[in-house]
């Protein structure tokens, strides 16, 4: 993983490097972006935000979390100073550091990250209708929403469907955000799509909730070992039963670490500590930023 030696502890208090904010020494405004309203990335900024602002108000600080198209787009704001913080894909963070996969001749070598936030969990999700073997191979021939366009949903869907030997081209694909897939899923329109997320996704939630007649399909061991040969971020991660309404039996998945992205051209040298009891009381998924869950 990228800007390993540069990252920071987020224990029972989280350290966090500032950077360089928008505005003068009294009034300062820093931007987290996140992602779509219908995945994990947004409530975990906007909450970050909040939290932050609570406590720093009185210093002049003001944090808030503004949505997005995801990774990709995320990188973006970071490099145009647009945003001072990026929730980002671990698959993004280091292809853009490295100047690989869609950065190749573009890299981003000033790209650091603060710590490990929460595993990303792949959801590809199907009509029961459209599924015979139960894994992700199962998308062949369906039509398929990969995520918005320049997202980091898009990228990360694509590269697990490389990895398994498939391409875009065999699928229908459609570019929908979270909410949109799971509606049109609803409405006939749509066969599945790519939802990866904090567990749990309230995409999916709402899926398993509303009668939706799908399943979040599994990754085998063989597809997991194939998809890391291109593309070396992915980790085994079990979706424990019941997880979603009406999920009896856990679902053997993979997931990726999502990284708080920062400039280290912006980064001053002043640190504070934030009580990370709010985002853990308020956002299941972010249980996972501990010490042992830090980027090394």
């Amino acid at each position: 993983m990228f800007a390993r030696k540069h990252a920071w502890i987020a224990g029972t208090s989280m350290s966090v490097l500032l950077l360089a904010a928008c505005g003068n020494e009294d009034n300062q405004y820093y931007s987290i972006a996140t992602a779509s309203t219908g995945g994990t990335y947004y409530p975990i900024g906007v909450g970050m935000g909040n939290l932050w602002t609570e406590e720093l108000i009185d210093q002049g600080i003001r944090a808030t979390g503004q949505s997005s198209a995801g990774s990709v787009e995320n990188i973006d704001l970071l490099r145009k100073e647009e945003a001072q913080f990026g929730i980002l894909q671990g698959l993004i963070a280091d292809q853009a550091y490295r100047g690989i996969g869609i950065y190749k001749g573009n890299g981003y070598e000033d790209l650091r990250s603060i710590t490990m936030l929460w595993p990303n969990v792949e959801h590809f999700v199907l009509m029961d209708s459209e599924i015979e073997s139960g894994d992700i191979s199962d998308i062949e021939g369906s039509s398929f929403s990969i995520g918005p366009q320049a997202s980091g949903t898009e990228q990360s869907t694509r590269a697990l469907i490389n990895g398994i030997g498939l391409s875009v081209d065999d699928v229908s694909p459609d570019f929908l955000g979270y909410d949109d897939t799971i509606s049109s899923m609803r409405d006939g329109r749509l066969d599945g799509g790519s939802l990866p997320a904090g567990v749990p996704v309230t995409a999916i939630t709402d899926m398993y909730a509303s009668g939706v007649r799908a399943s979040v399909l599994e990754v085998t061991d063989q597809q997991l070992e194939s998809i890391n040969e291109d593309y070396p971020v992915f980790f085994r991660y079990e979706i424990e039963a019941e997880t979603y309404p009406r999920q009896e039996e856990a679902i053997q998945t993979i997931a990726q670490s999502n990284v708080l992205g920062v400039d280290k051209t912006r980064m001053l040298i002043k640190f504070i500590c934030l009580q990370k009891s709010y985002l853990k009381t308020s956002i299941k998924c972010t249980k996972y930023i501990t010490l042992r869950g830090r980027c090394r």
